[in-house]
């Protein structure tokens, strides 16, 4: 049997066997409730949010080509739940979801049930928060994230729901083991081309057509055909080598599925946790080598599996709210010397924040050491552009006013070593409790070749408004 439908069969079964527990008499679990009581006690609820930008975006370099876009966006959530079970459906709908993405158009749909006071089963597609961290994590892998948008949606907005199977385990007052299991694999979504598309990809592409030119060009003028008719037949000849963009791999299949176990408890006011995963690097490898490229007549993406062994904690120690994440992430390079794996790497993250009257500060830094770096001399290898030792710093300073109904916010962010950089002024209205008004400026600097920096043309001001139901 296909194993596609086996695990099909599997969520199917598990679905039944939750929704039909009472039917069965599984007392023991706490389902001795008769099925007109958990009628009587089910509730519908119906909730979402809207929102509504217009972003003005300013090209210091050549003001006259800047350009305005609206993303907008609606959720739409739908609850019903009983003593012994929730249902929780939701819907996502924007110009770009509708137009590029329509698979996303259900941002998540959930069965959990509840077997006795200990025992917790959630099926279906799902969003799963694992680690301490903020805006930062490194522990938070169960889903991919959509940079479809990378600077002005939060990370819980950017997550994408996926089919799993979790188990949550009470252990004690707070202690909770967590198991979750994902049969198929889904990488980070990239944008492939617009204002967000990120520069390694573009330069890969850029190179690989640009090569594959040349090489066609060459080979027709060996066979004697001159110029231009040769320029004109190596280009042809190359839209149709790269007519197919990219070319993934079947990730729909047992082979790739991932899974982990997370620990938490709490100690004397110490938030702590443990973990393990393993699954899939979400940011995909392209090869770039013109003999492959040939042969497939695509760029071959593949993803690094990895295992993740990570632990963090949260805690206050007097004015102070601290977090921290940890985590070793061990790939199959251990020498460094594949070009197209991910060396073994480990990371660290740093939180704080506390407030100060009406003023609010919140800090995090991101640390990531590469292991065995100075084996990637391949110019193909995915890290000969990465340093051993590299950071990230982000925080932001705000100042409320009007008993909270207006805020003034600066935020900011920056690479080390390379000093890219992102700031972001902002202020904020909340005349009613479900409304808030927003006016943020987005701006970038730094080496054009980093994670903020290759957005220096890009600058943008943005109005947003938000409606809560």
């Amino acid at each position: 049997m296909n194993k596609n439908l086996w695990v099909s069969l599997i969520l199917f079964t598990v679905v039944l066997a939750s929704i039909g527990a009472q039917d069965f008499g599984f007392e023991d679990f706490g389902f001795s409730g008769s099925l007109s009581d958990t009628e009587d006690a089910s509730a519908l609820s119906i909730s979402g949010e809207f929102d509504f930008s217009s972003r003005f975006f300013i090209n210091t370099d050549d003001p006259e080509t800047g350009f305005t876009e609206t993303p907008s966006s609606i959720l739409v959530r739908m609850e019903s739940s009983s003593p012994a079970s929730e249902f929780s459906f939701a819907l996502r709908l924007s110009p770009e979801i509708v137009a590029n993405k329509p698979a996303r158009i259900i941002d998540e749909a959930t069965l959990r049930t509840y077997w006795g006071d200990s025992v917790e089963l959630t099926v279906g597609m799902a969003k799963v928060v694992w680690g301490k961290g903020d805006s930062l994590r490194i522990l938070d892998v169960v889903n991919p994230q959509d940079y479809s948008d990378p600077f002005n949606t939060d990370v819980e907005g950017r997550k994408i729901a996926q089919a799993l199977i979790k188990v949550d385990w009470r252990t004690g007052m707070v202690g909770k083991l967590e198991a979750v299991y994902v049969p198929f694999f889904q990488g980070d979504y990239l944008p492939l081309e617009g204002i967000w598309a990120p520069k390694a990809f573009t330069d890969i592409w850029d190179s690989s057509y640009s090569s594959a030119y040349d090489t066609n060009h060459d080979i027709l003028i060996a066979e004697g055909i001159k110029d231009p008719a040769a320029a004109i037949i190596a280009a042809a000849q190359v839209d149709a080598l790269m007519e197919q963009l990219l070319l993934y791999p079947d990730t729909k299949s047992l082979e790739w599925g991932q899974g982990g176990l997370r620990y938490t408890d709490s100690f004397k006011g110490v938030d702590v946790g443990m973990q393990y995963y393993t699954g899939f690097l979400r940011t995909p490898v392209i090869n770039t080598d013109f003999a492959v490229l040939v042969a497939t007549h695509a760029p071959v993406l593949s993803y690094n599996r990895y295992h993740q062994i990570g632990v963090d904690s949260a805690f206050v120690l007097g004015p102070y709210n601290l977090r921290a994440e940890a985590a070793w992430h061990q790939t199959y390079d251990t020498k460094g010397t594949d070009p197209l794996i991910y060396n073994p790497f480990a990371s660290m993250v740093l939180g704080v924040d506390r407030n100060f009257g009406a003023v609010s500060l919140n800090l995090q830094t991101l640390g990531t050491w590469i292991t065995n770096l100075d084996q990637a001399t391949n110019v193909g290898d995915v890290e000969s552009t990465a340093h051993e030792l590299s950071g990230t710093v982000m925080g932001q300073l705000g100042y409320t006013m009007k008993n909270g109904k207006m805020e003034a916010t600066l935020a900011g962010a920056a690479e080390i070593p390379d000093l890219n950089w992102m700031l972001v002024p902002g202020f904020t209205i909340t005349p009613v409790d479900d409304v808030t008004f927003s006016f943020n400026g987005y701006f970038f600097g730094g080496d054009s070749n980093g994670q903020f920096g290759q957005y220096h043309d890009r600058n943008f001001l943005e109005f947003k408004a938000a409606y809560a139901f």
